[in-house]
């Protein structure tokens, strides 16, 4: 999928298991980004859900929001921000935010070679969630959450999983 500025969307079936997709932005490690601490990056966007429903979530949509957002601010988004909620991804689906975190269940999809980049990258996993999780992750931070998803065993690839908190 072509992107503004320059930027395209890449996808992958069966990762980072059958029965998954994964979408990755491809040129947004074009531009060395600075972040709150540490050093410039290069990075991507990554976003994964079960390839059942991918037609009805658009991730290259989601991606090419996510992607305008970043290089409008010119910077690496803090770890663990939350995006949103800005209304259902589909409406058969209750995610309405993004979580932005390493992609840490993505260790088949980051160990590829990827030919079309130029340069190494972060890989950034924007992980939907609910309006609740949203709140929740802001307040009592993604550690906390974290630990919810291990707890559950949650599939955080599966748009239409229970919600992982009762309250914020």
């Amino acid at each position: 999928a072509d992107f503004d500025d320059g930027l395209v969307g890449l996808s992958f079936e069966d990762q980072p298991q059958p029965g998954y997709s994964s979408f990755v932005t491809a040129g947004i490690s074009k531009h060395r980004l600075p972040q709150v601490d540490g050093d410039p990056l290069h990075i991507e966007l990554v976003f994964a859900c079960r390839s059942k429903q991918v037609e009805s979530a658009n991730p290259f949509s989601i991606l090419a929001n996510m992607a305008d957002m970043v290089l409008e601010r010119h910077s690496v988004p803090p770890e663990s921000t939350v995006i949103g909620p800005v209304g259902r991804f589909a409406d058969e689906y209750p995610m309405e935010a993004l979580w932005l975190t390493p992609p840490t269940r993505f260790q088949r999809l980051v160990e590829n070679d990827f030919t079309y980049f130029k340069e190494a990258f972060v890989p950034i996993w924007c992980v939907p969630i609910t309006p609740l999780e949203a709140k929740y992750i802001r307040s009592h931070g993604a550690e906390s959450f974290e630990r919810r998803i291990e707890a559950v065993g949650a599939d955080m690839l599966d748009l239409q999983r229970p919600e992982l908190v009762d309250h914020a």
